[in-house]
């Protein structure tokens, strides 16, 4: 009975180590988190935090083309980097190369990331 302070100990902190361990940022490399803002007119306390969705990151930035008569059209980029299916009221997260990306769930969010950046950005949801 007495062995089973010390393992349990073991066991604990190996716990800690392990669980700190899954948000070490990569060398090199770049953590964006976030979720799906639940659309809605009004603040309701009563939504879920976050809505469920498909969140996809886009290699590159937003730019504009001319439509003609003076209007603009955004151009969102193509190159699908990643891509994470998320639940009600629960976060996205990638670990992405540093540069320019989109954020789309909807309606997007651009973030630049430099290596070993963590940052949460919420992407808008599109009221229809």
């Amino acid at each position: 009975m007495r062995a089973r302070g010390p393992i349990t100990g073991f066991i604990a902190v190996t716990l800690v180590v392990l669980s700190t361990a899954a948000f070490v940022i990569p060398e090199g490399k770049a953590v964006v988190t976030g979720g799906i803002i639940p659309c809605s007119g009004l603040p309701n306390p009563n939504l879920p935090q976050y809505s469920a969705g498909t969140v996809t990151v886009l290699k590159g930035q937003v730019t504009w083309k001319s439509t003609g008569q003076g209007n603009l059209q955004e151009v969102l980029p193509t190159d699908v980097v990643a891509q994470q299916r998320v639940g009600t009221n629960e976060t996205y997260r990638f670990v992405l190369d540093p540069g320019r990306y989109v954020v789309q769930a909807g309606v997007y969010a651009s973030v630049t990331l430099q290596p070993g950046d963590d940052i949460y950005v919420d992407v808008p949801n599109l009221c229809i």
